[in-house]
């Protein structure tokens, strides 16, 4: 009985040891697009080990796996997907994951379906808003001829009164009004996106997870920062992506501060 105990027990070693800590390749696809996945930032995280990888341009990768570990394939523009480890992909050392595109659904709305006819399709029901408008004598023709004189009259003596006397371009700008010169959003300073990534993430993840001193926190994520495009992943709200680089600069960072401790 000993014997056939230490033999299965040597054999379940033997086992596990053949499927421990795999590297496999893979590729993914997005079915129903031709379109390169340049930018489109697919992350394959092994929920068990929490290893990440992030497929190419053309959609492959490799990352270390067990037996019966859960893979999960996501980005931004996809419906994340999980695969399990099996026996067989061990074996082949390759996988193909299929995604589709992610839909966006919008709020609940009453459509009716088109007529053929599109003058039939045109509501002519009235709002209960612009019923009021209309009881009020808001929606005439001639109120709103008025606003519109008033409102050329306001600026036209705001024009004046601004300059001390009588600005012809004022007038002619508050009359027939100017060009709109619409300023671009301003971007945001590495020191404020170190900030909001410093505050999106609890303290505990820098210390237990990626080994980060306490006190050298704000110094490893402005690090990160400037190393790669945060911002960009924070206009896109892609948080993955910011884990993803943050694992991957962690033992560099945590190598660097040991050298010059």
């Amino acid at each position: 009985m000993k014997v056939q105990h230490y033999f299965i027990l040597f054999f379940g070693l033997m086992m596990s040891a053949n499927f421990a800590q795999t590297t496999i390749s893979g590729s993914v696809v997005i079915d129903g697009s031709e379109d390169s996945l340049e930018g489109t930032n697919l992350i394959i995280v092994n929920k068990n080990s929490n290893k990440r990888a992030l497929a190419d341009k053309d959609g492959l990768f490799s990352i270390m796996v067990d037996l019966n570990d859960i893979l999960e394939v996501k980005s931004s523009l996809t419906v994340p997907r999980k695969i399990k480890i099996s026996e067989s992909i061990l074996d082949k050392k390759y996988i193909e994951i299929h995604l589709d595109i992610e839909t966006i659904e919008l709020a609940e709305a009453n459509i009716r379906p088109l007529d053929p006819n599109l003058k039939k399709n045109i509501s002519t029901t009235e709002t209960a808003e612009y019923k009021l408008k209309k009881e009020l004598g808001y929606d005439t023709p001639e109120f709103k001829k008025a606003m519109i004189a008033e409102h050329k009259d306001a600026a036209a003596r705001r024009a004046i009164a601004q300059t001390g006397g009588v600005n012809l371009l004022g007038i002619g700008q508050a009359i027939f009004g100017g060009k709109d010169k619409s300023k671009p959003p301003r971007e945001l300073t590495n020191f404020e996106v170190t900030q909001k990534v410093k505050e999106y993430y609890p303290e505990s993840y820098f210390v237990n997870s990626l080994n980060i001193p306490e006190n050298k926190i704000q110094d490893f994520v402005a690090v990160c920062v400037n190393k790669y495009n945060f911002r960009s992943f924070l206009k896109q709200q892609d948080y993955d992506m910011i884990v993803y680089y943050m694992e991957l600069e962690a033992p560099v960072f945590l190598r660097l501060i040991s050298s010059q401790s």
